[in-house]
């Protein structure tokens, strides 16, 4: 029974980061300063907040950890193009 309660755990944990705006922890790793903002939602999917203003744009997603935890990771674009990126752990 424990395997089968542990591979549900994984399939449930795989499948929570795959939420629109969700994704997993490895996944910050593959964005990069100068990716165009077609690139980074290329990578990580559609994200789920978007902060725009007059120059700037932050696209915002939520990282799942096992046990239900999450963080915050933030992307932010000036004139389309990737300035900065930060996980913001609680």
């Amino acid at each position: 029974m424990k395997p089968t309660l542990l591979l549900l755990s994984l399939v449930l944990l795989l499948a929570g980061c795959r939420l629109p705006g969700h994704i997993c922890p490895a996944e910050p790793a593959k964005i990069s300063v100068g990716m165009t903002r077609e690139e980074v939602v290329k990578k990580l999917g559609k994200p789920q907040t978007v902060l725009p203003d007059d120059i700037t744009e932050v696209l915002g997603y939520t990282i799942r950890r096992p046990w239900g935890r999450t963080s915050q990771f933030r992307v932010k674009l000036v004139g389309g193009l990737v300035k900065s990126y930060e996980v913001q752990d609680h």
